[in-house]
């Protein structure tokens, strides 16, 4: 069942109940964290929210909360819709997505140099199914959210130039495929930006670090690892913060098989954290209590209480979670938040 998040110009509603605090939602920070209130209470009764932003037109996106990504890649894979597919880094959207694809007719395509690029990969495959992937950039271009959505509403498609670039591919063609779009961040929601992502079911990947480890021990079970090797591995991971990924797994299996002795060492010191994402960690691991972590995220990095919210999230942390024990010294925290 749909349940619909309604966003004015002074805040955010869902079924009548304010979200966000007793004052009207001023910057686009406040509006997030509303929504992202409102959101998580939804799904969290098992319904899908819908937003419609009233401080733009004509805007209503289907947010989905947890679910089995591979079922709406066969929406698109049936023809029935394009799929907008995001999360952090590392949980195996392409894997995943071209695990589904086998034996399928499409195209696979990371990254544009050029909206042109982008266009002319659309005009030849326009009755495929095309993955488009690791397209952050491209969708900050105006040009090529022009192209996208024009691929996703009628379908009539156009670049006007005079450039020879544009080799056979016409001015203009009807685009009769389905879009498969994965990317790590949707970075900020313009106007145009909301228009293309409302003609897609969008879907967002979380895995709980619960989810992260079981997940984590069937791929070790199936890797070509001697016994010696596997509890190398498993004696690590249980050292690691909620930031492990399943592409921090391949490189850890790869360090204990090429070096064992030193596999720690090496893994740890080869690890690139955000310094946003150390300083979450820190801090859920430093003082008790979500308003107190809060602050001292806050503090620290300079950001707004949403920023904490967010990171939250897409680590599967509740915004009530408290702490882990083994995150407590990863980064320097401790009981005085020092």
């Amino acid at each position: 069942m749909k349940a619909k998040i309604e966003v004015s110009e002074s805040g955010v509603s869902y079924s009548g109940k304010t979200y966000g605090g007793s004052s009207p939602c001023k910057t686009e920070a406040d509006f997030n964290e509303a929504i992202s209130i409102a959101q998580e209470r939804i799904c969290k009764s098992g319904d899908i929210a819908v937003l419609e932003d009233n401080r733009l037109p004509n805007v209503e996106i289907e947010i989905v909360e947890k679910g089995l990504m591979e079922d709406y890649l066969d929406m698109a894979v049936q023809g029935k819709a394009s799929v907008l597919i995001h999360s952090r880094a590392g949980l195996g959207k392409t894997y995943t997505t071209l695990k589904k694809l086998e034996g399928k007719d499409y195209k696979y395509n990371s990254g544009f140099a050029s909206p042109l690029a982008l266009y002319k990969e659309l005009y030849e495959h326009r009755n495929k199914v095309i993955v488009l992937d690791d397209i952050e950039g491209m969708l900050k271009n105006q040009v090529a959210i022009s192209i996208l959505k024009a691929a996703l509403g009628n379908g009539t498609v156009s670049y006007l130039t005079t450039s020879k670039k544009l080799g056979e591919a016409p001015q203009e063609f009807e685009f009769n495929g389905r879009l498969i779009i994965l990317v790590n961040e949707l970075g900020h929601r313009t106007e145009d930006f909301n228009a293309l992502i409302s003609r897609m079911v969008t879907y967002e990947l979380i895995y709980s670090w619960k989810d992260i480890k079981t997940k984590s021990l069937e791929i070790i079970e199936k890797r070509k690892l001697t016994q010696k090797e596997k509890t190398k591995v498993i004696e690590i991971l249980n050292k690691v913060d909620p930031s492990f990924n399943f592409r921090d797994l391949d490189s850890l299996i790869t360090f204990v098989k090429h070096n064992f002795e030193k596999s720690e060492k090496l893994f740890f010191n080869s690890r690139d954290v955000d310094e946003d994402v150390k300083s979450l960690f820190k801090a859920i691991g430093s003082v008790a209590g979500v308003e107190k972590q809060m602050n001292l995220f806050c503090k620290e990095r300079g950001a707004h209480r949403a920023t904490f919210y967010r990171l939250k999230r897409q680590f599967g942390l509740s915004r009530n979670y408290v702490a882990m024990s083994q995150v407590s010294n990863i980064y320097g925290g401790n009981e005085n938040g020092k």
